[in-house]
């Protein structure tokens, strides 16, 4: 490999597919990610491997992997989960996570892309078009 690993490293990635959600967040906010072997089949079902990344664009928050320290997040940051880990991403990380659902993954998985998420809640999460996403401290 040469000087910029990164690089050489997805010159070798053969990308077959991407599912891409804009979150639209409450200013109080954290959703738990199950790890992608237990989606990978409902994304893609011929995938030999599925991986993970997240970009913060505005705003400031928190990436929990099970067993690490959280990770603080600012506009700007990307983590990659290249083996898809389940994990947190939130305001805080004392805050209880909503859950994603293997079934409302599978069923928003063709949808138009980006597909627009809304978290009104811990409780209530909706698709369609975003809100106005609040600035987190």
């Amino acid at each position: 490999m040469g000087i910029d690993t990164l690089s050489d490293v997805l010159r070798s990635v053969r990308l077959r597919g991407a599912v891409f959600y804009q979150l639209s967040l409450p200013a109080d906010w954290a959703v738990e990610a199950p790890p992608l072997r237990d989606l990978a089949g409902l994304l893609f079902p011929d995938a030999e491997h599925v991986m993970e990344y997240h970009v913060l664009t505005r705003g400031s928050g928190w990436a929990t992997v099970a067993g690490l320290a959280p990770v603080r997040l600012q506009p700007g940051d990307t983590i990659i989960l290249p083996h898809g880990d389940g994990h947190v991403l939130s305001s805080d990380p004392s805050q209880q996570p909503a859950r994603i659902d293997p079934a409302w993954v599978a069923a928003t998985r063709d949808a138009p892309k980006p597909i627009p998420i809304v978290f009104h809640s811990q409780y209530e999460i909706t698709w369609g078009e975003p809100a106005e996403p609040a600035e987190n401290g």
